[in-house]
């Protein structure tokens, strides 16, 4: 009699722990494969694996974020990170260019955007400006090459460096000191491009 008691007494506590199982089970499964914790998930993995240098499985966990949310700017920043550091500037500035067209206030994204297209070779305001100068200033060059040379990227060029001093600038990230000369530089830029623009009406 003992014993059958021992032994329901057992089946009683199983059929419970099944029950208990049975009514939170479904539950917990959901929470844990709901989007918002695999992305959490695959986010402390990536942040991990960064930490311990190991940017190959650091970039598997962040592309697993971008495939259950494309839009996920972290990812797409820290996938640019990884791509830039390889010397991968063009998949670098993909990347960035993602995140920031989802969040133009990614300030240090902007920047290390602007480092990629340095190294890949684009031209910056500054040269296309003293490009433009140089040519418009050329007596021996025709008034077609002058008036087809490209003044509107160099002046939307002019106004990204504008827009990007003054993220910067609204961080504190620039020194009184330093504050003054990028004003005057990025003047220069504007002023430049306004003189150059003259001249291209006036030779065509």
């Amino acid at each position: 009699m003992k014993e059958f008691q021992r032994v329901k007494s057992h089946g009683w506590h199983r059929l419970i722990l099944a029950l208990a199982l049975l009514a939170g089970g479904p539950s917990a499964a959901v929470a844990q494969t709901s989007p918002a914790a695999r992305i959490h998930d695959h986010l402390h993995k990536a942040a991990e694996y960064l930490k311990a240098n190991d940017a190959s499985s650091a970039a598997r966990e962040f592309n697993a974020v971008l495939d259950l949310d494309p839009r996920n700017t972290e990812a797409l920043a820290n996938l640019g990170v990884i791509a830039f550091f390889r010397h991968d500037y063009q998949e670098a500035s993909q990347y960035l260019r993602k995140a920031l067209a989802i969040d133009p206030s990614l300030t240090k994204t902007e920047a290390l955007l602007g480092i990629c297209e340095r190294r890949l070779g684009q031209p910056s305001a500054q040269a296309l400006l003293e490009k433009a100068s140089a040519l418009l200033s050329d007596e021996n060059a025709s008034p077609e090459a002058k008036k087809r040379f490209p003044l509107l990227p160099t002046y939307e060029l002019a106004l990204k460096c504008s827009n990007l001093f003054n993220l910067l600038d609204a961080r504190g990230a620039i020194s009184v000191t330093e504050r003054v000369g990028v004003i005057g530089r990025i003047r220069n830029l504007a002023v430049g491009v306004a003189k150059a623009w003259a001249i291209q009406q006036e030779a065509s």
